[in-house]
């Protein structure tokens, strides 16, 4: 994955993991797991990527391997607020066939735009401060940083803005 800086992997967060018996799984209705751990974050494997394909990604093999699951209805629904949140646009742009609803609230669906350079102005300290903070094994994808390198809006924030819909996502993400 040159365009951000590393190399990584696509293979699923929790492939291979009984968590069955954990809390915050939902056994009647729509099934759900109360947290993923992003790629790289505390103890799991990868890099730390900032958000868009690789998120996205992640999150799909995520909702497939619970749908999989014996305690599973088939349903995933996914909620969240800030990160878990702007996750959840990527993910549904993956369209698992699993996906049955998303409620993001409190994330920004552009990090370009709505972040750093809200009203046009370059302010990197918010992300500055979350990346310089995150820790994992590997690297940490670092969009303050990368702010140099990409001053205007190009294939790399466009990576990492969502692409909004309306109705249906399986049927309005193109």
């Amino acid at each position: 994955m040159a365009e951000f800086g590393f190399e990584s992997t696509t293979e699923g967060v929790l492939a291979g993991q009984d968590l069955s018996g954990k809390t915050g799984f939902v056994t009647g209705g729509t099934s759900g797991i109360g947290w993923e751990t992003a790629r790289g974050a505390g103890k799991s494997q990868g890099d730390i990527h900032a958000w868009g394909s690789v998120d996205g990604q992640d999150g799909y093999n995520v909702v497939e391997w619970v749908a999989q699951q014996p305690w599973s209805t088939g349903k995933v629904a996914l909620h969240g607020t800030s990160w878990l949140a702007m996750a959840q646009w990527f993910i549904a742009q993956t369209k698992p066939p699993h996906l049955s609803a998303i409620a993001p609230w409190n994330g920004t669906t552009n990090i370009y735009r709505q972040n750093m350079m809200f009203g046009g102005i370059l302010n990197v300290a918010f992300l500055a401060g979350v990346f310089a903070h995150l820790a994992g094994p590997a690297r940490v994808e670092r969009p303050d940083l990368m702010a140099q390198a990409h001053p205007l809006m190009d294939s790399y924030w466009l990576n990492k803005a969502a692409r909004l819909f309306s109705g249906n996502p399986a049927e309005s993400i193109n």
